[in-house]
Formats: C-alpha cells, structure tokens, sequence
C-alpha cells in the first residue's frame, strides 16, 4: 500500500508486545530449566537475533532460543538450547532445510559459535532437536550463515568452513589472503580479498 502505514504500526506494535509476552513467559522457565548456579553473564540480554521465513533464533549470552510464526496460534517457542559454558558470539538458522538422509530430516536447523568452534542444531517441527556435530575451524569465527543447505562459517584471515548438508561432512579451505568484503547470490560465494582478487566459489566447495 502507497497510504501511510498506520495500521502497519499498529500491528507491528501489537506484534511486538505479543512476542514480548511470550519471551518473558518462557525465560522464567529456561532459566529454571537451565539453573542459576551456572556462572551466568547477562542471562536475559539479547546478544543476536536472526529470522528466516517464520522463525527466529534469539542468542542470549549462554543459551538460544527459536520461535516460529503460525497465522492460527501466533509465536510459538519451538526449542531452548542447553546450557552454552561459553557466551555465544555468532547465531545462524535455516528454517527451511531439505536434506537427503534415512529417517526424518529436521526442517530447521540452527549453528552457533564462539571462538574457533561451531556447533549445529538439527530441529524438527515437534521441538526434537539433536545435535548435527561439533566443528573447529581453526580460528576464530567471524561470520557464520547458511547458503541454502549448507553452513558457512568465515573468518576475515583467509580461512572458510562448510558443513555440507549431502555428506554431513565439515570441510575447510584456505585462501591464503585477508577477506575484506563477502556476499552470495543463490549457491555461489563471492570474496573480495585484499590482493585485489574476487574469489568466487560454486559447487566445487558446497558439494
């Protein structure tokens, strides 16, 4: 609509004050499940928010929770991580995974990391969850985010990782230069690195 969005603001208001109900809900509850001899810091500051589609991945300091969008019920709180001992520093979700494996595939999947590790998150439309894998890159993660099926995580240095959703498999790869910019159009990646080259990266790395 061209109309100033007056109704837009309203709902985007009455949205807001609905999701914030169901947070504050449910917090009480994860911190319960959670515990609070852990050494906590900042337990209820929201560090990261990433959506896709109808759901969102919110990272606090030591834990994340997803909550996904239905039109008959509203939001509604899909999965609460265990406790992290580390504070998570990156967050990435895909809430629309297809992946080709006996048994039922998870149609979300989210990945976390702080430092040099990643850990992936497989989430099913019931709230079942199992944990995809545990991965080093190396060094330090400086972005992490998904590019279709697969997970890529990079670090500004020169080093890429990619979980690879057909083999389940974490492979790494070094381009030997400093990444300055980054970003991708369908399956390819696109490096800017400060040789002055432009590396762009197809199926040979996301197979």
């Amino acid at each position: 609509s061209r109309n100033p969005s007056f109704d837009l603001r309203h709902h985007s208001r009455t949205s807001s004050a609905d999701l914030n109900k169901f947070i504050k809900n449910d917090l009480g509850v994860v911190l319960g499940q959670l515990g609070t001899g852990q050494n906590w810091i900042d337990p209820l500051r929201v560090q990261i928010i990433k959506a896709h589609h109808n759901c969102i991945a919110v990272a606090y300091s030591h834990f994340f929770i997803c909550y996904r969008m239905k039109d008959s019920s509203g939001w509604q709180l899909v999965f609460t991580s265990p406790f992290i001992d580390s504070v998570i520093e990156r967050i990435a979700i895909n809430s629309k995974m297809t992946i080709n494996a006996a048994g039922e595939p998870p149609n979300r999947m989210v990945a976390i990391s702080y430092g040099n590790e990643i850990k992936l998150w497989g989430i099913c439309e019931d709230g079942q969850s199992d944990i995809i894998g545990t991965f080093n890159l190396g060094i330090r993660v400086e972005y992490l985010f998904f590019i279709g099926n697969q997970l890529v995580a990079l670090s500004s240095s020169g080093k890429i990782g990619v979980w690879h959703s057909g083999s389940r498999h974490f492979q790494g790869q070094d381009l030997f230069n400093q990444i300055l910019s980054f970003d991708y159009a369908g399956s390819f990646l696109l490096l800017g690195c400060a040789n002055g080259c432009i590396y762009y990266i197809g199926k040979s790395l996301f197979l």
